[in-house]
């Protein structure tokens, strides 16, 4: 197994990771930070990100207003009253601070790409090197191309090797030709490689998830089930359902019901992402057992005039499994058995839920 000096994320991980700069996997950068491990980021991958988060920041804030708009005709909001009642959030610029205080957070360094030789990168579209493929719409892999080379060339001037999670084919491609670059599929995987007590800090965790799915450990199940109950509310998902209908909802509603970890006791699925002296956060493989609550608003569209015809709503539940990646952070005296969970968040589970079939509730209408 290689050592590396440096780690790199590209566009797609971070976009993977839902662009959750102050929480889950991507803030698990932060403790790279004033340590040898050097944290880069290719300029490229830096304006893509940006690109990407401008997009989502004015989509997101385009919701809310049409959110407050359909608010205000509920009744649920004040005729007359805005959807952000502050300052209007300038969708160019927020993205671009939040994105700066991330990095900053982590103390990444932007890998500038001027010294990257345009005849090479011409050299390998015309010749099919990767990045670049034998076929397909290679011009969109020039920035891959770009941002790659600026990579390779900081790790010869400064003799270290770069370790990239990147589930991109063509950053694949490049690494497996590369000297100075290797790449795993995910985030969790390369931070795995840069713990130097793993092997210690896998056996404490595979003991503590042991007594966490046993129950031996009853003050540790408690402090995770209330934390798992809290991830699991705040899990944003959506809804599905067939209907002769057309079919609306606003928000689903999770409740924790239940855990089971993936694997047994001779070895559950997790991968360890900090190993500290006090402190271990791990990505572990759940299965979790949940109530889901929707209320569906049903219409039909007149055939005479198009006009749209509300016929009710219809209130739907039912329990689930989700297969989830859970971050799990232990701390405490690890040596003397003395630890607790202090934080638990849901990285990566399905964003819908299918509530099967649905149709309006007409027993009403015939109530004498």
């Amino acid at each position: 197994m290689h050592s590396y000096d440096a780690i790199t994320i590209d566009t797609q991980t971070v976009e993977h990771n839902s662009f959750h700069f102050d929480g889950g996997l991507l803030a698990q950068l932060r403790q790279f930070k004033n340590t040898p491990t050097e944290i880069l980021v290719s300029e490229i991958v830096y304006n893509e990100i940006l690109k990407h988060l401008n997009e989502k920041t004015r989509s997101a804030k385009d919701n809310m207003e049409s959110a407050h708009k359909r608010a205000i005709l509920f009744g649920l909001a004040a005729e007359g009253t805005v959807a952000f009642p502050g300052e209007q959030p300038d969708t160019k610029v927020l993205p671009k601070a939040r994105l700066d205080a991330f990095l900053s957070a982590i103390g990444a360094e932007i890998i500038k790409f001027d010294e990257v030789p345009v005849r090479e990168v011409v050299r390998r579209y015309f010749s099919s090197v990767p990045p670049f493929s034998g076929s397909g719409k290679k011009k969109s892999e020039f920035p891959d191309a770009i941002a790659l080379l600026s990579l390779e060339i900081w790790a010869k001037k400064n003799g270290k090797r770069i370790l990239a999670a990147s589930d991109d084919a063509d950053w694949t491609a490049h690494a497996e030709k590369s000297e100075r670059i290797d790449v795993v599929k995910t985030l969790a995987d390369a931070l795995a490689l840069f713990q130097r007590h793993a092997e210690e800090a896998r056996a404490h965790v595979q003991k503590l998830l042991s007594d966490l799915q046993n129950g031996t450990q009853k003050d540790l199940l408690e402090q995770f089930k209330q934390l798992i109950d809290r991830a699991i509310s705040d899990h944003p998902i959506d809804a599905a359902a067939d209907s002769s209908c057309y079919a609306e909802t606003d928000q689903v509603y999770l409740t924790y019901k239940g855990f089971q970890i993936i694997g047994d006791d001779s070895e559950y699925d997790f991968s360890i992402v900090h190993a500290g002296k006090d402190k271990i956060v791990a990505q572990v493989s759940m299965e979790l057992n949940v109530r889901a609550e929707a209320s569906f608003s049903l219409s039909t569209v007149y055939s005479v005039d198009g006009d749209e015809v509300p016929l009710g709503s219809v209130e739907v539940t039912r329990t689930d499994e989700l297969a989830a990646e859970v971050l799990v952070t232990f701390e405490g005296d690890f040596a003397l058995g003395e630890m607790e969970i202090t934080e638990v968040e849901i990285v990566e589970a399905p964003n819908t839920i299918d509530f099967g079939y649905i149709e309006p509730d007409f027993g009403d209408m015939y109530e004498e």
